[in-house]
């Protein structure tokens, strides 16, 4: 986990995490133990911006704020246990899936390493309808949705501290609309709603 010496480590956040992980497990043994255990991704989320955002506005504050910096960490964070799951899980697909299943896996690997894996099935259908047994990456679309967030949010970030008078009133606009997008769109299309970093921002 990223800590920011000036806002210190908050152990609430890994009880918050822990919450978070029980219920998104519970939900995929079995829905009727935990029925909106999903929204355990959502608290994800909230928690890698809140993480990303202080380590950023540390940065921007002390001047040592640079991109280069922050993927670097991004990568040598996230890349080891990526590319090790990816790696495992395509040697067991060739050895067990059906030709047309592990081309669709691997479809969804090549989608995945350029963080798009959540476009990819969002053409695909519903999450809750699609077969986790020939999707064992389907949770790879957390991974973009983030990834995507983090290369628009520092850049974000840094302009909206620099060149507004009013940085704070304009990003709870901004997550207003946000917030207000997803409600609008989950009426109307609910995976465009649940895949998408607009939405989700």
């Amino acid at each position: 986990m990223e800590r920011s010496l000036s806002w210190g480590y908050r152990p609430a956040i890994d009880g918050l995490r822990s919450v978070a992980v029980v219920s998104v497990l519970l939900f995929h043994f079995d829905r009727g133990v935990m029925g909106g255990g999903f929204v355990g991704v959502d608290v994800f989320f909230v928690i890698s911006g809140y993480l990303i955002g202080s380590v950023l506005l540390a940065d921007i504050e002390g001047d040592r704020f640079s991109l280069a910096r922050f993927y670097q960490r991004r990568i040598a964070r996230i890349f080891p246990a990526f590319a090790t799951v990816i790696a495992v899980t395509l040697a067991f697909g060739w050895l067990i899936y059906s030709s047309q299943d592990f081309a669709s896996l691997g479809a969804n690997a090549a989608a995945a390493a350029l963080s798009v894996i959540n476009i990819k099935l969002l053409f695909q259908g519903n999450y809750f309808a699609l077969s986790e047994d020939a999707q064992p990456i389907l949770h790879y679309w957390t991974l973009a949705v983030e990834e995507q967030f983090y290369l628009t949010f520092p850049v974000y970030l840094y302009l909206l501290t620099r060149l507004c008078r009013r940085p704070l009133l304009v990003n709870l606009c901004v997550g207003g609309v946000s917030f207000a997008a997803c409600i609008a769109v989950t009426y109307v299309n609910p995976s465009y709603a649940f895949y998408l970093l607009p939405t989700r921002a």
